[in-house]
């Protein structure tokens, strides 16, 4: 029988390897979640928020991690789509800038529910409003373009307990109603 010469023979130990643990290290994004965090995956399994936007958003987006963590649920949306408040509570707007990706600046809206002591930030490229209390449902925004720092045009988030040191909470499409 031929053998390989020692380099080779590593090589194809390595590719060997490399391709049976393939499936192991393809972490899926309920393995993240549940890496991040256990506890917060199963507060928001009980927790209920109106859709943020178009339903293919709630049905389709994903989770939108950076540098090994959670930012929130996001996906790319139709330029013009319109951004929704997910609960009734009072809505303020900021534009934030994102250092980590040459300064792009985005708006960043916080809708705060002071009945449950949950928050939820909005961040798009578009048309931003000013503060203002709104409802659920009520049309807040408008998508206009791709956030570039995440590859996607809504990042949303929900943040839930104690104002001075909030949770986030990861959330899904179970998460949601329409």
């Amino acid at each position: 029988m031929p053998t390989l010469p020692v380099n080779n023979r590593t090589l194809v130990i390595i590719a060997t390897i490399l391709i049976i643990s393939l499936p192991i290290l393809a972490t899926r994004s309920e393995d993240i979640k549940n890496l991040l965090n256990r506890d917060q995956v199963e507060k928001a399994a009980e927790t209920k928020y109106g859709c943020p936007s178009i339903d293919s958003f709630c049905k389709n987006g994903k989770d939108i991690i950076r540098d090994g963590a959670y930012i929130g649920f996001g996906a790319n949306l139709a330029s013009g789509s319109a951004i929704l408040a997910s609960f009734d509570g009072k809505l303020t707007s900021a534009i934030t800038t994102l250092t980590e990706a040459k300064n792009e600046k985005v708006v960043t809206y916080y809708l705060d529910n002071l009945k449950d002591n949950s928050r939820v930030i909005y961040m798009f490229k578009g048309d931003s409003s000013t503060s203002r209390d709104v409802v659920k449902g009520e049309i807040i925004g408008k998508s206009l373009q791709k956030i570039e720092a995440y590859n996607a045009s809504l990042i949303f988030q929900v943040l839930k307990g104690d104002p001075e040191k909030p949770q986030r909470v990861i959330v899904d499409p179970i998460n949601f109603t329409f």
